[in-house]
């Protein structure tokens, strides 16, 4: 039977890190507000060896960032960070993890995670404009992805959630 090929539509995709004051055992995510855009990099670092025969390549090191821009909100709410949230995490020196994937996830949509250090944030304050926020996350982990079964998605009701933050559900077994 033939597949027939789908784009991926352009979604609300959404990236979730763990509060860094929680057990890192059971991490509550917490959503990062109003982003303007989410950038999954990754890099293989070829190596080159020249020879006299002829040039030889083969793949090398990984490296990968998570980097995401958006709007400063003051007094997100609960289960939401902002610019200041992401601020402690900097500030923290801490391995994050995090989660992206579509805010709500519908069956076939990929879900990443992994786990890194916030290595980079920017912050602009423009006088007749809203504040604006970039933020880096170096990842120290390979990014997995799952494909969502048709129940997955975000959910406020998981164990261990005290704060009923949103959090990628975890697949059914």
């Amino acid at each position: 039977m033939p597949t027939t090929e789908t784009a991926v539509k352009s979604k609300l995709y959404v990236l979730l890190l763990a509060d860094p004051v929680e057990d890192p055992a059971v991490p509550t995510y917490k959503m990062v507000v109003c982003a303007t855009s989410v950038t999954k990099n990754m890099t293989n670092n070829v190596t080159k060896t020249e020879t006299k025969c002829r040039v030889i390549k083969a793949p090398g090191s990984h490296d990968a960032t998570i980097t995401l821009n958006g709007v400063t909100m003051i007094n997100p709410a609960a289960g939401h960070m902002s610019e200041y949230g992401l601020h402690q995490i900097f500030n923290a020196d801490k391995l994050q993890a995090f989660k992206i994937g579509p805010e709500t996830p519908e069956e076939g949509d990929t879900i990443y995670t992994g786990e890194g250090y916030v290595s980079v944030l920017n912050t602009t304050w423009p006088t007749t404009d809203n504040g604006t926020f970039d933020v880096t996350i170096d990842v120290t982990t390979v990014i997995e992805g799952e494909v969502a079964p048709a129940a997955i998605g975000l959910t406020q009701d998981e164990p261990g959630n005290r704060e009923r933050a949103p959090r990628f559900a975890e697949p059914a077994l």
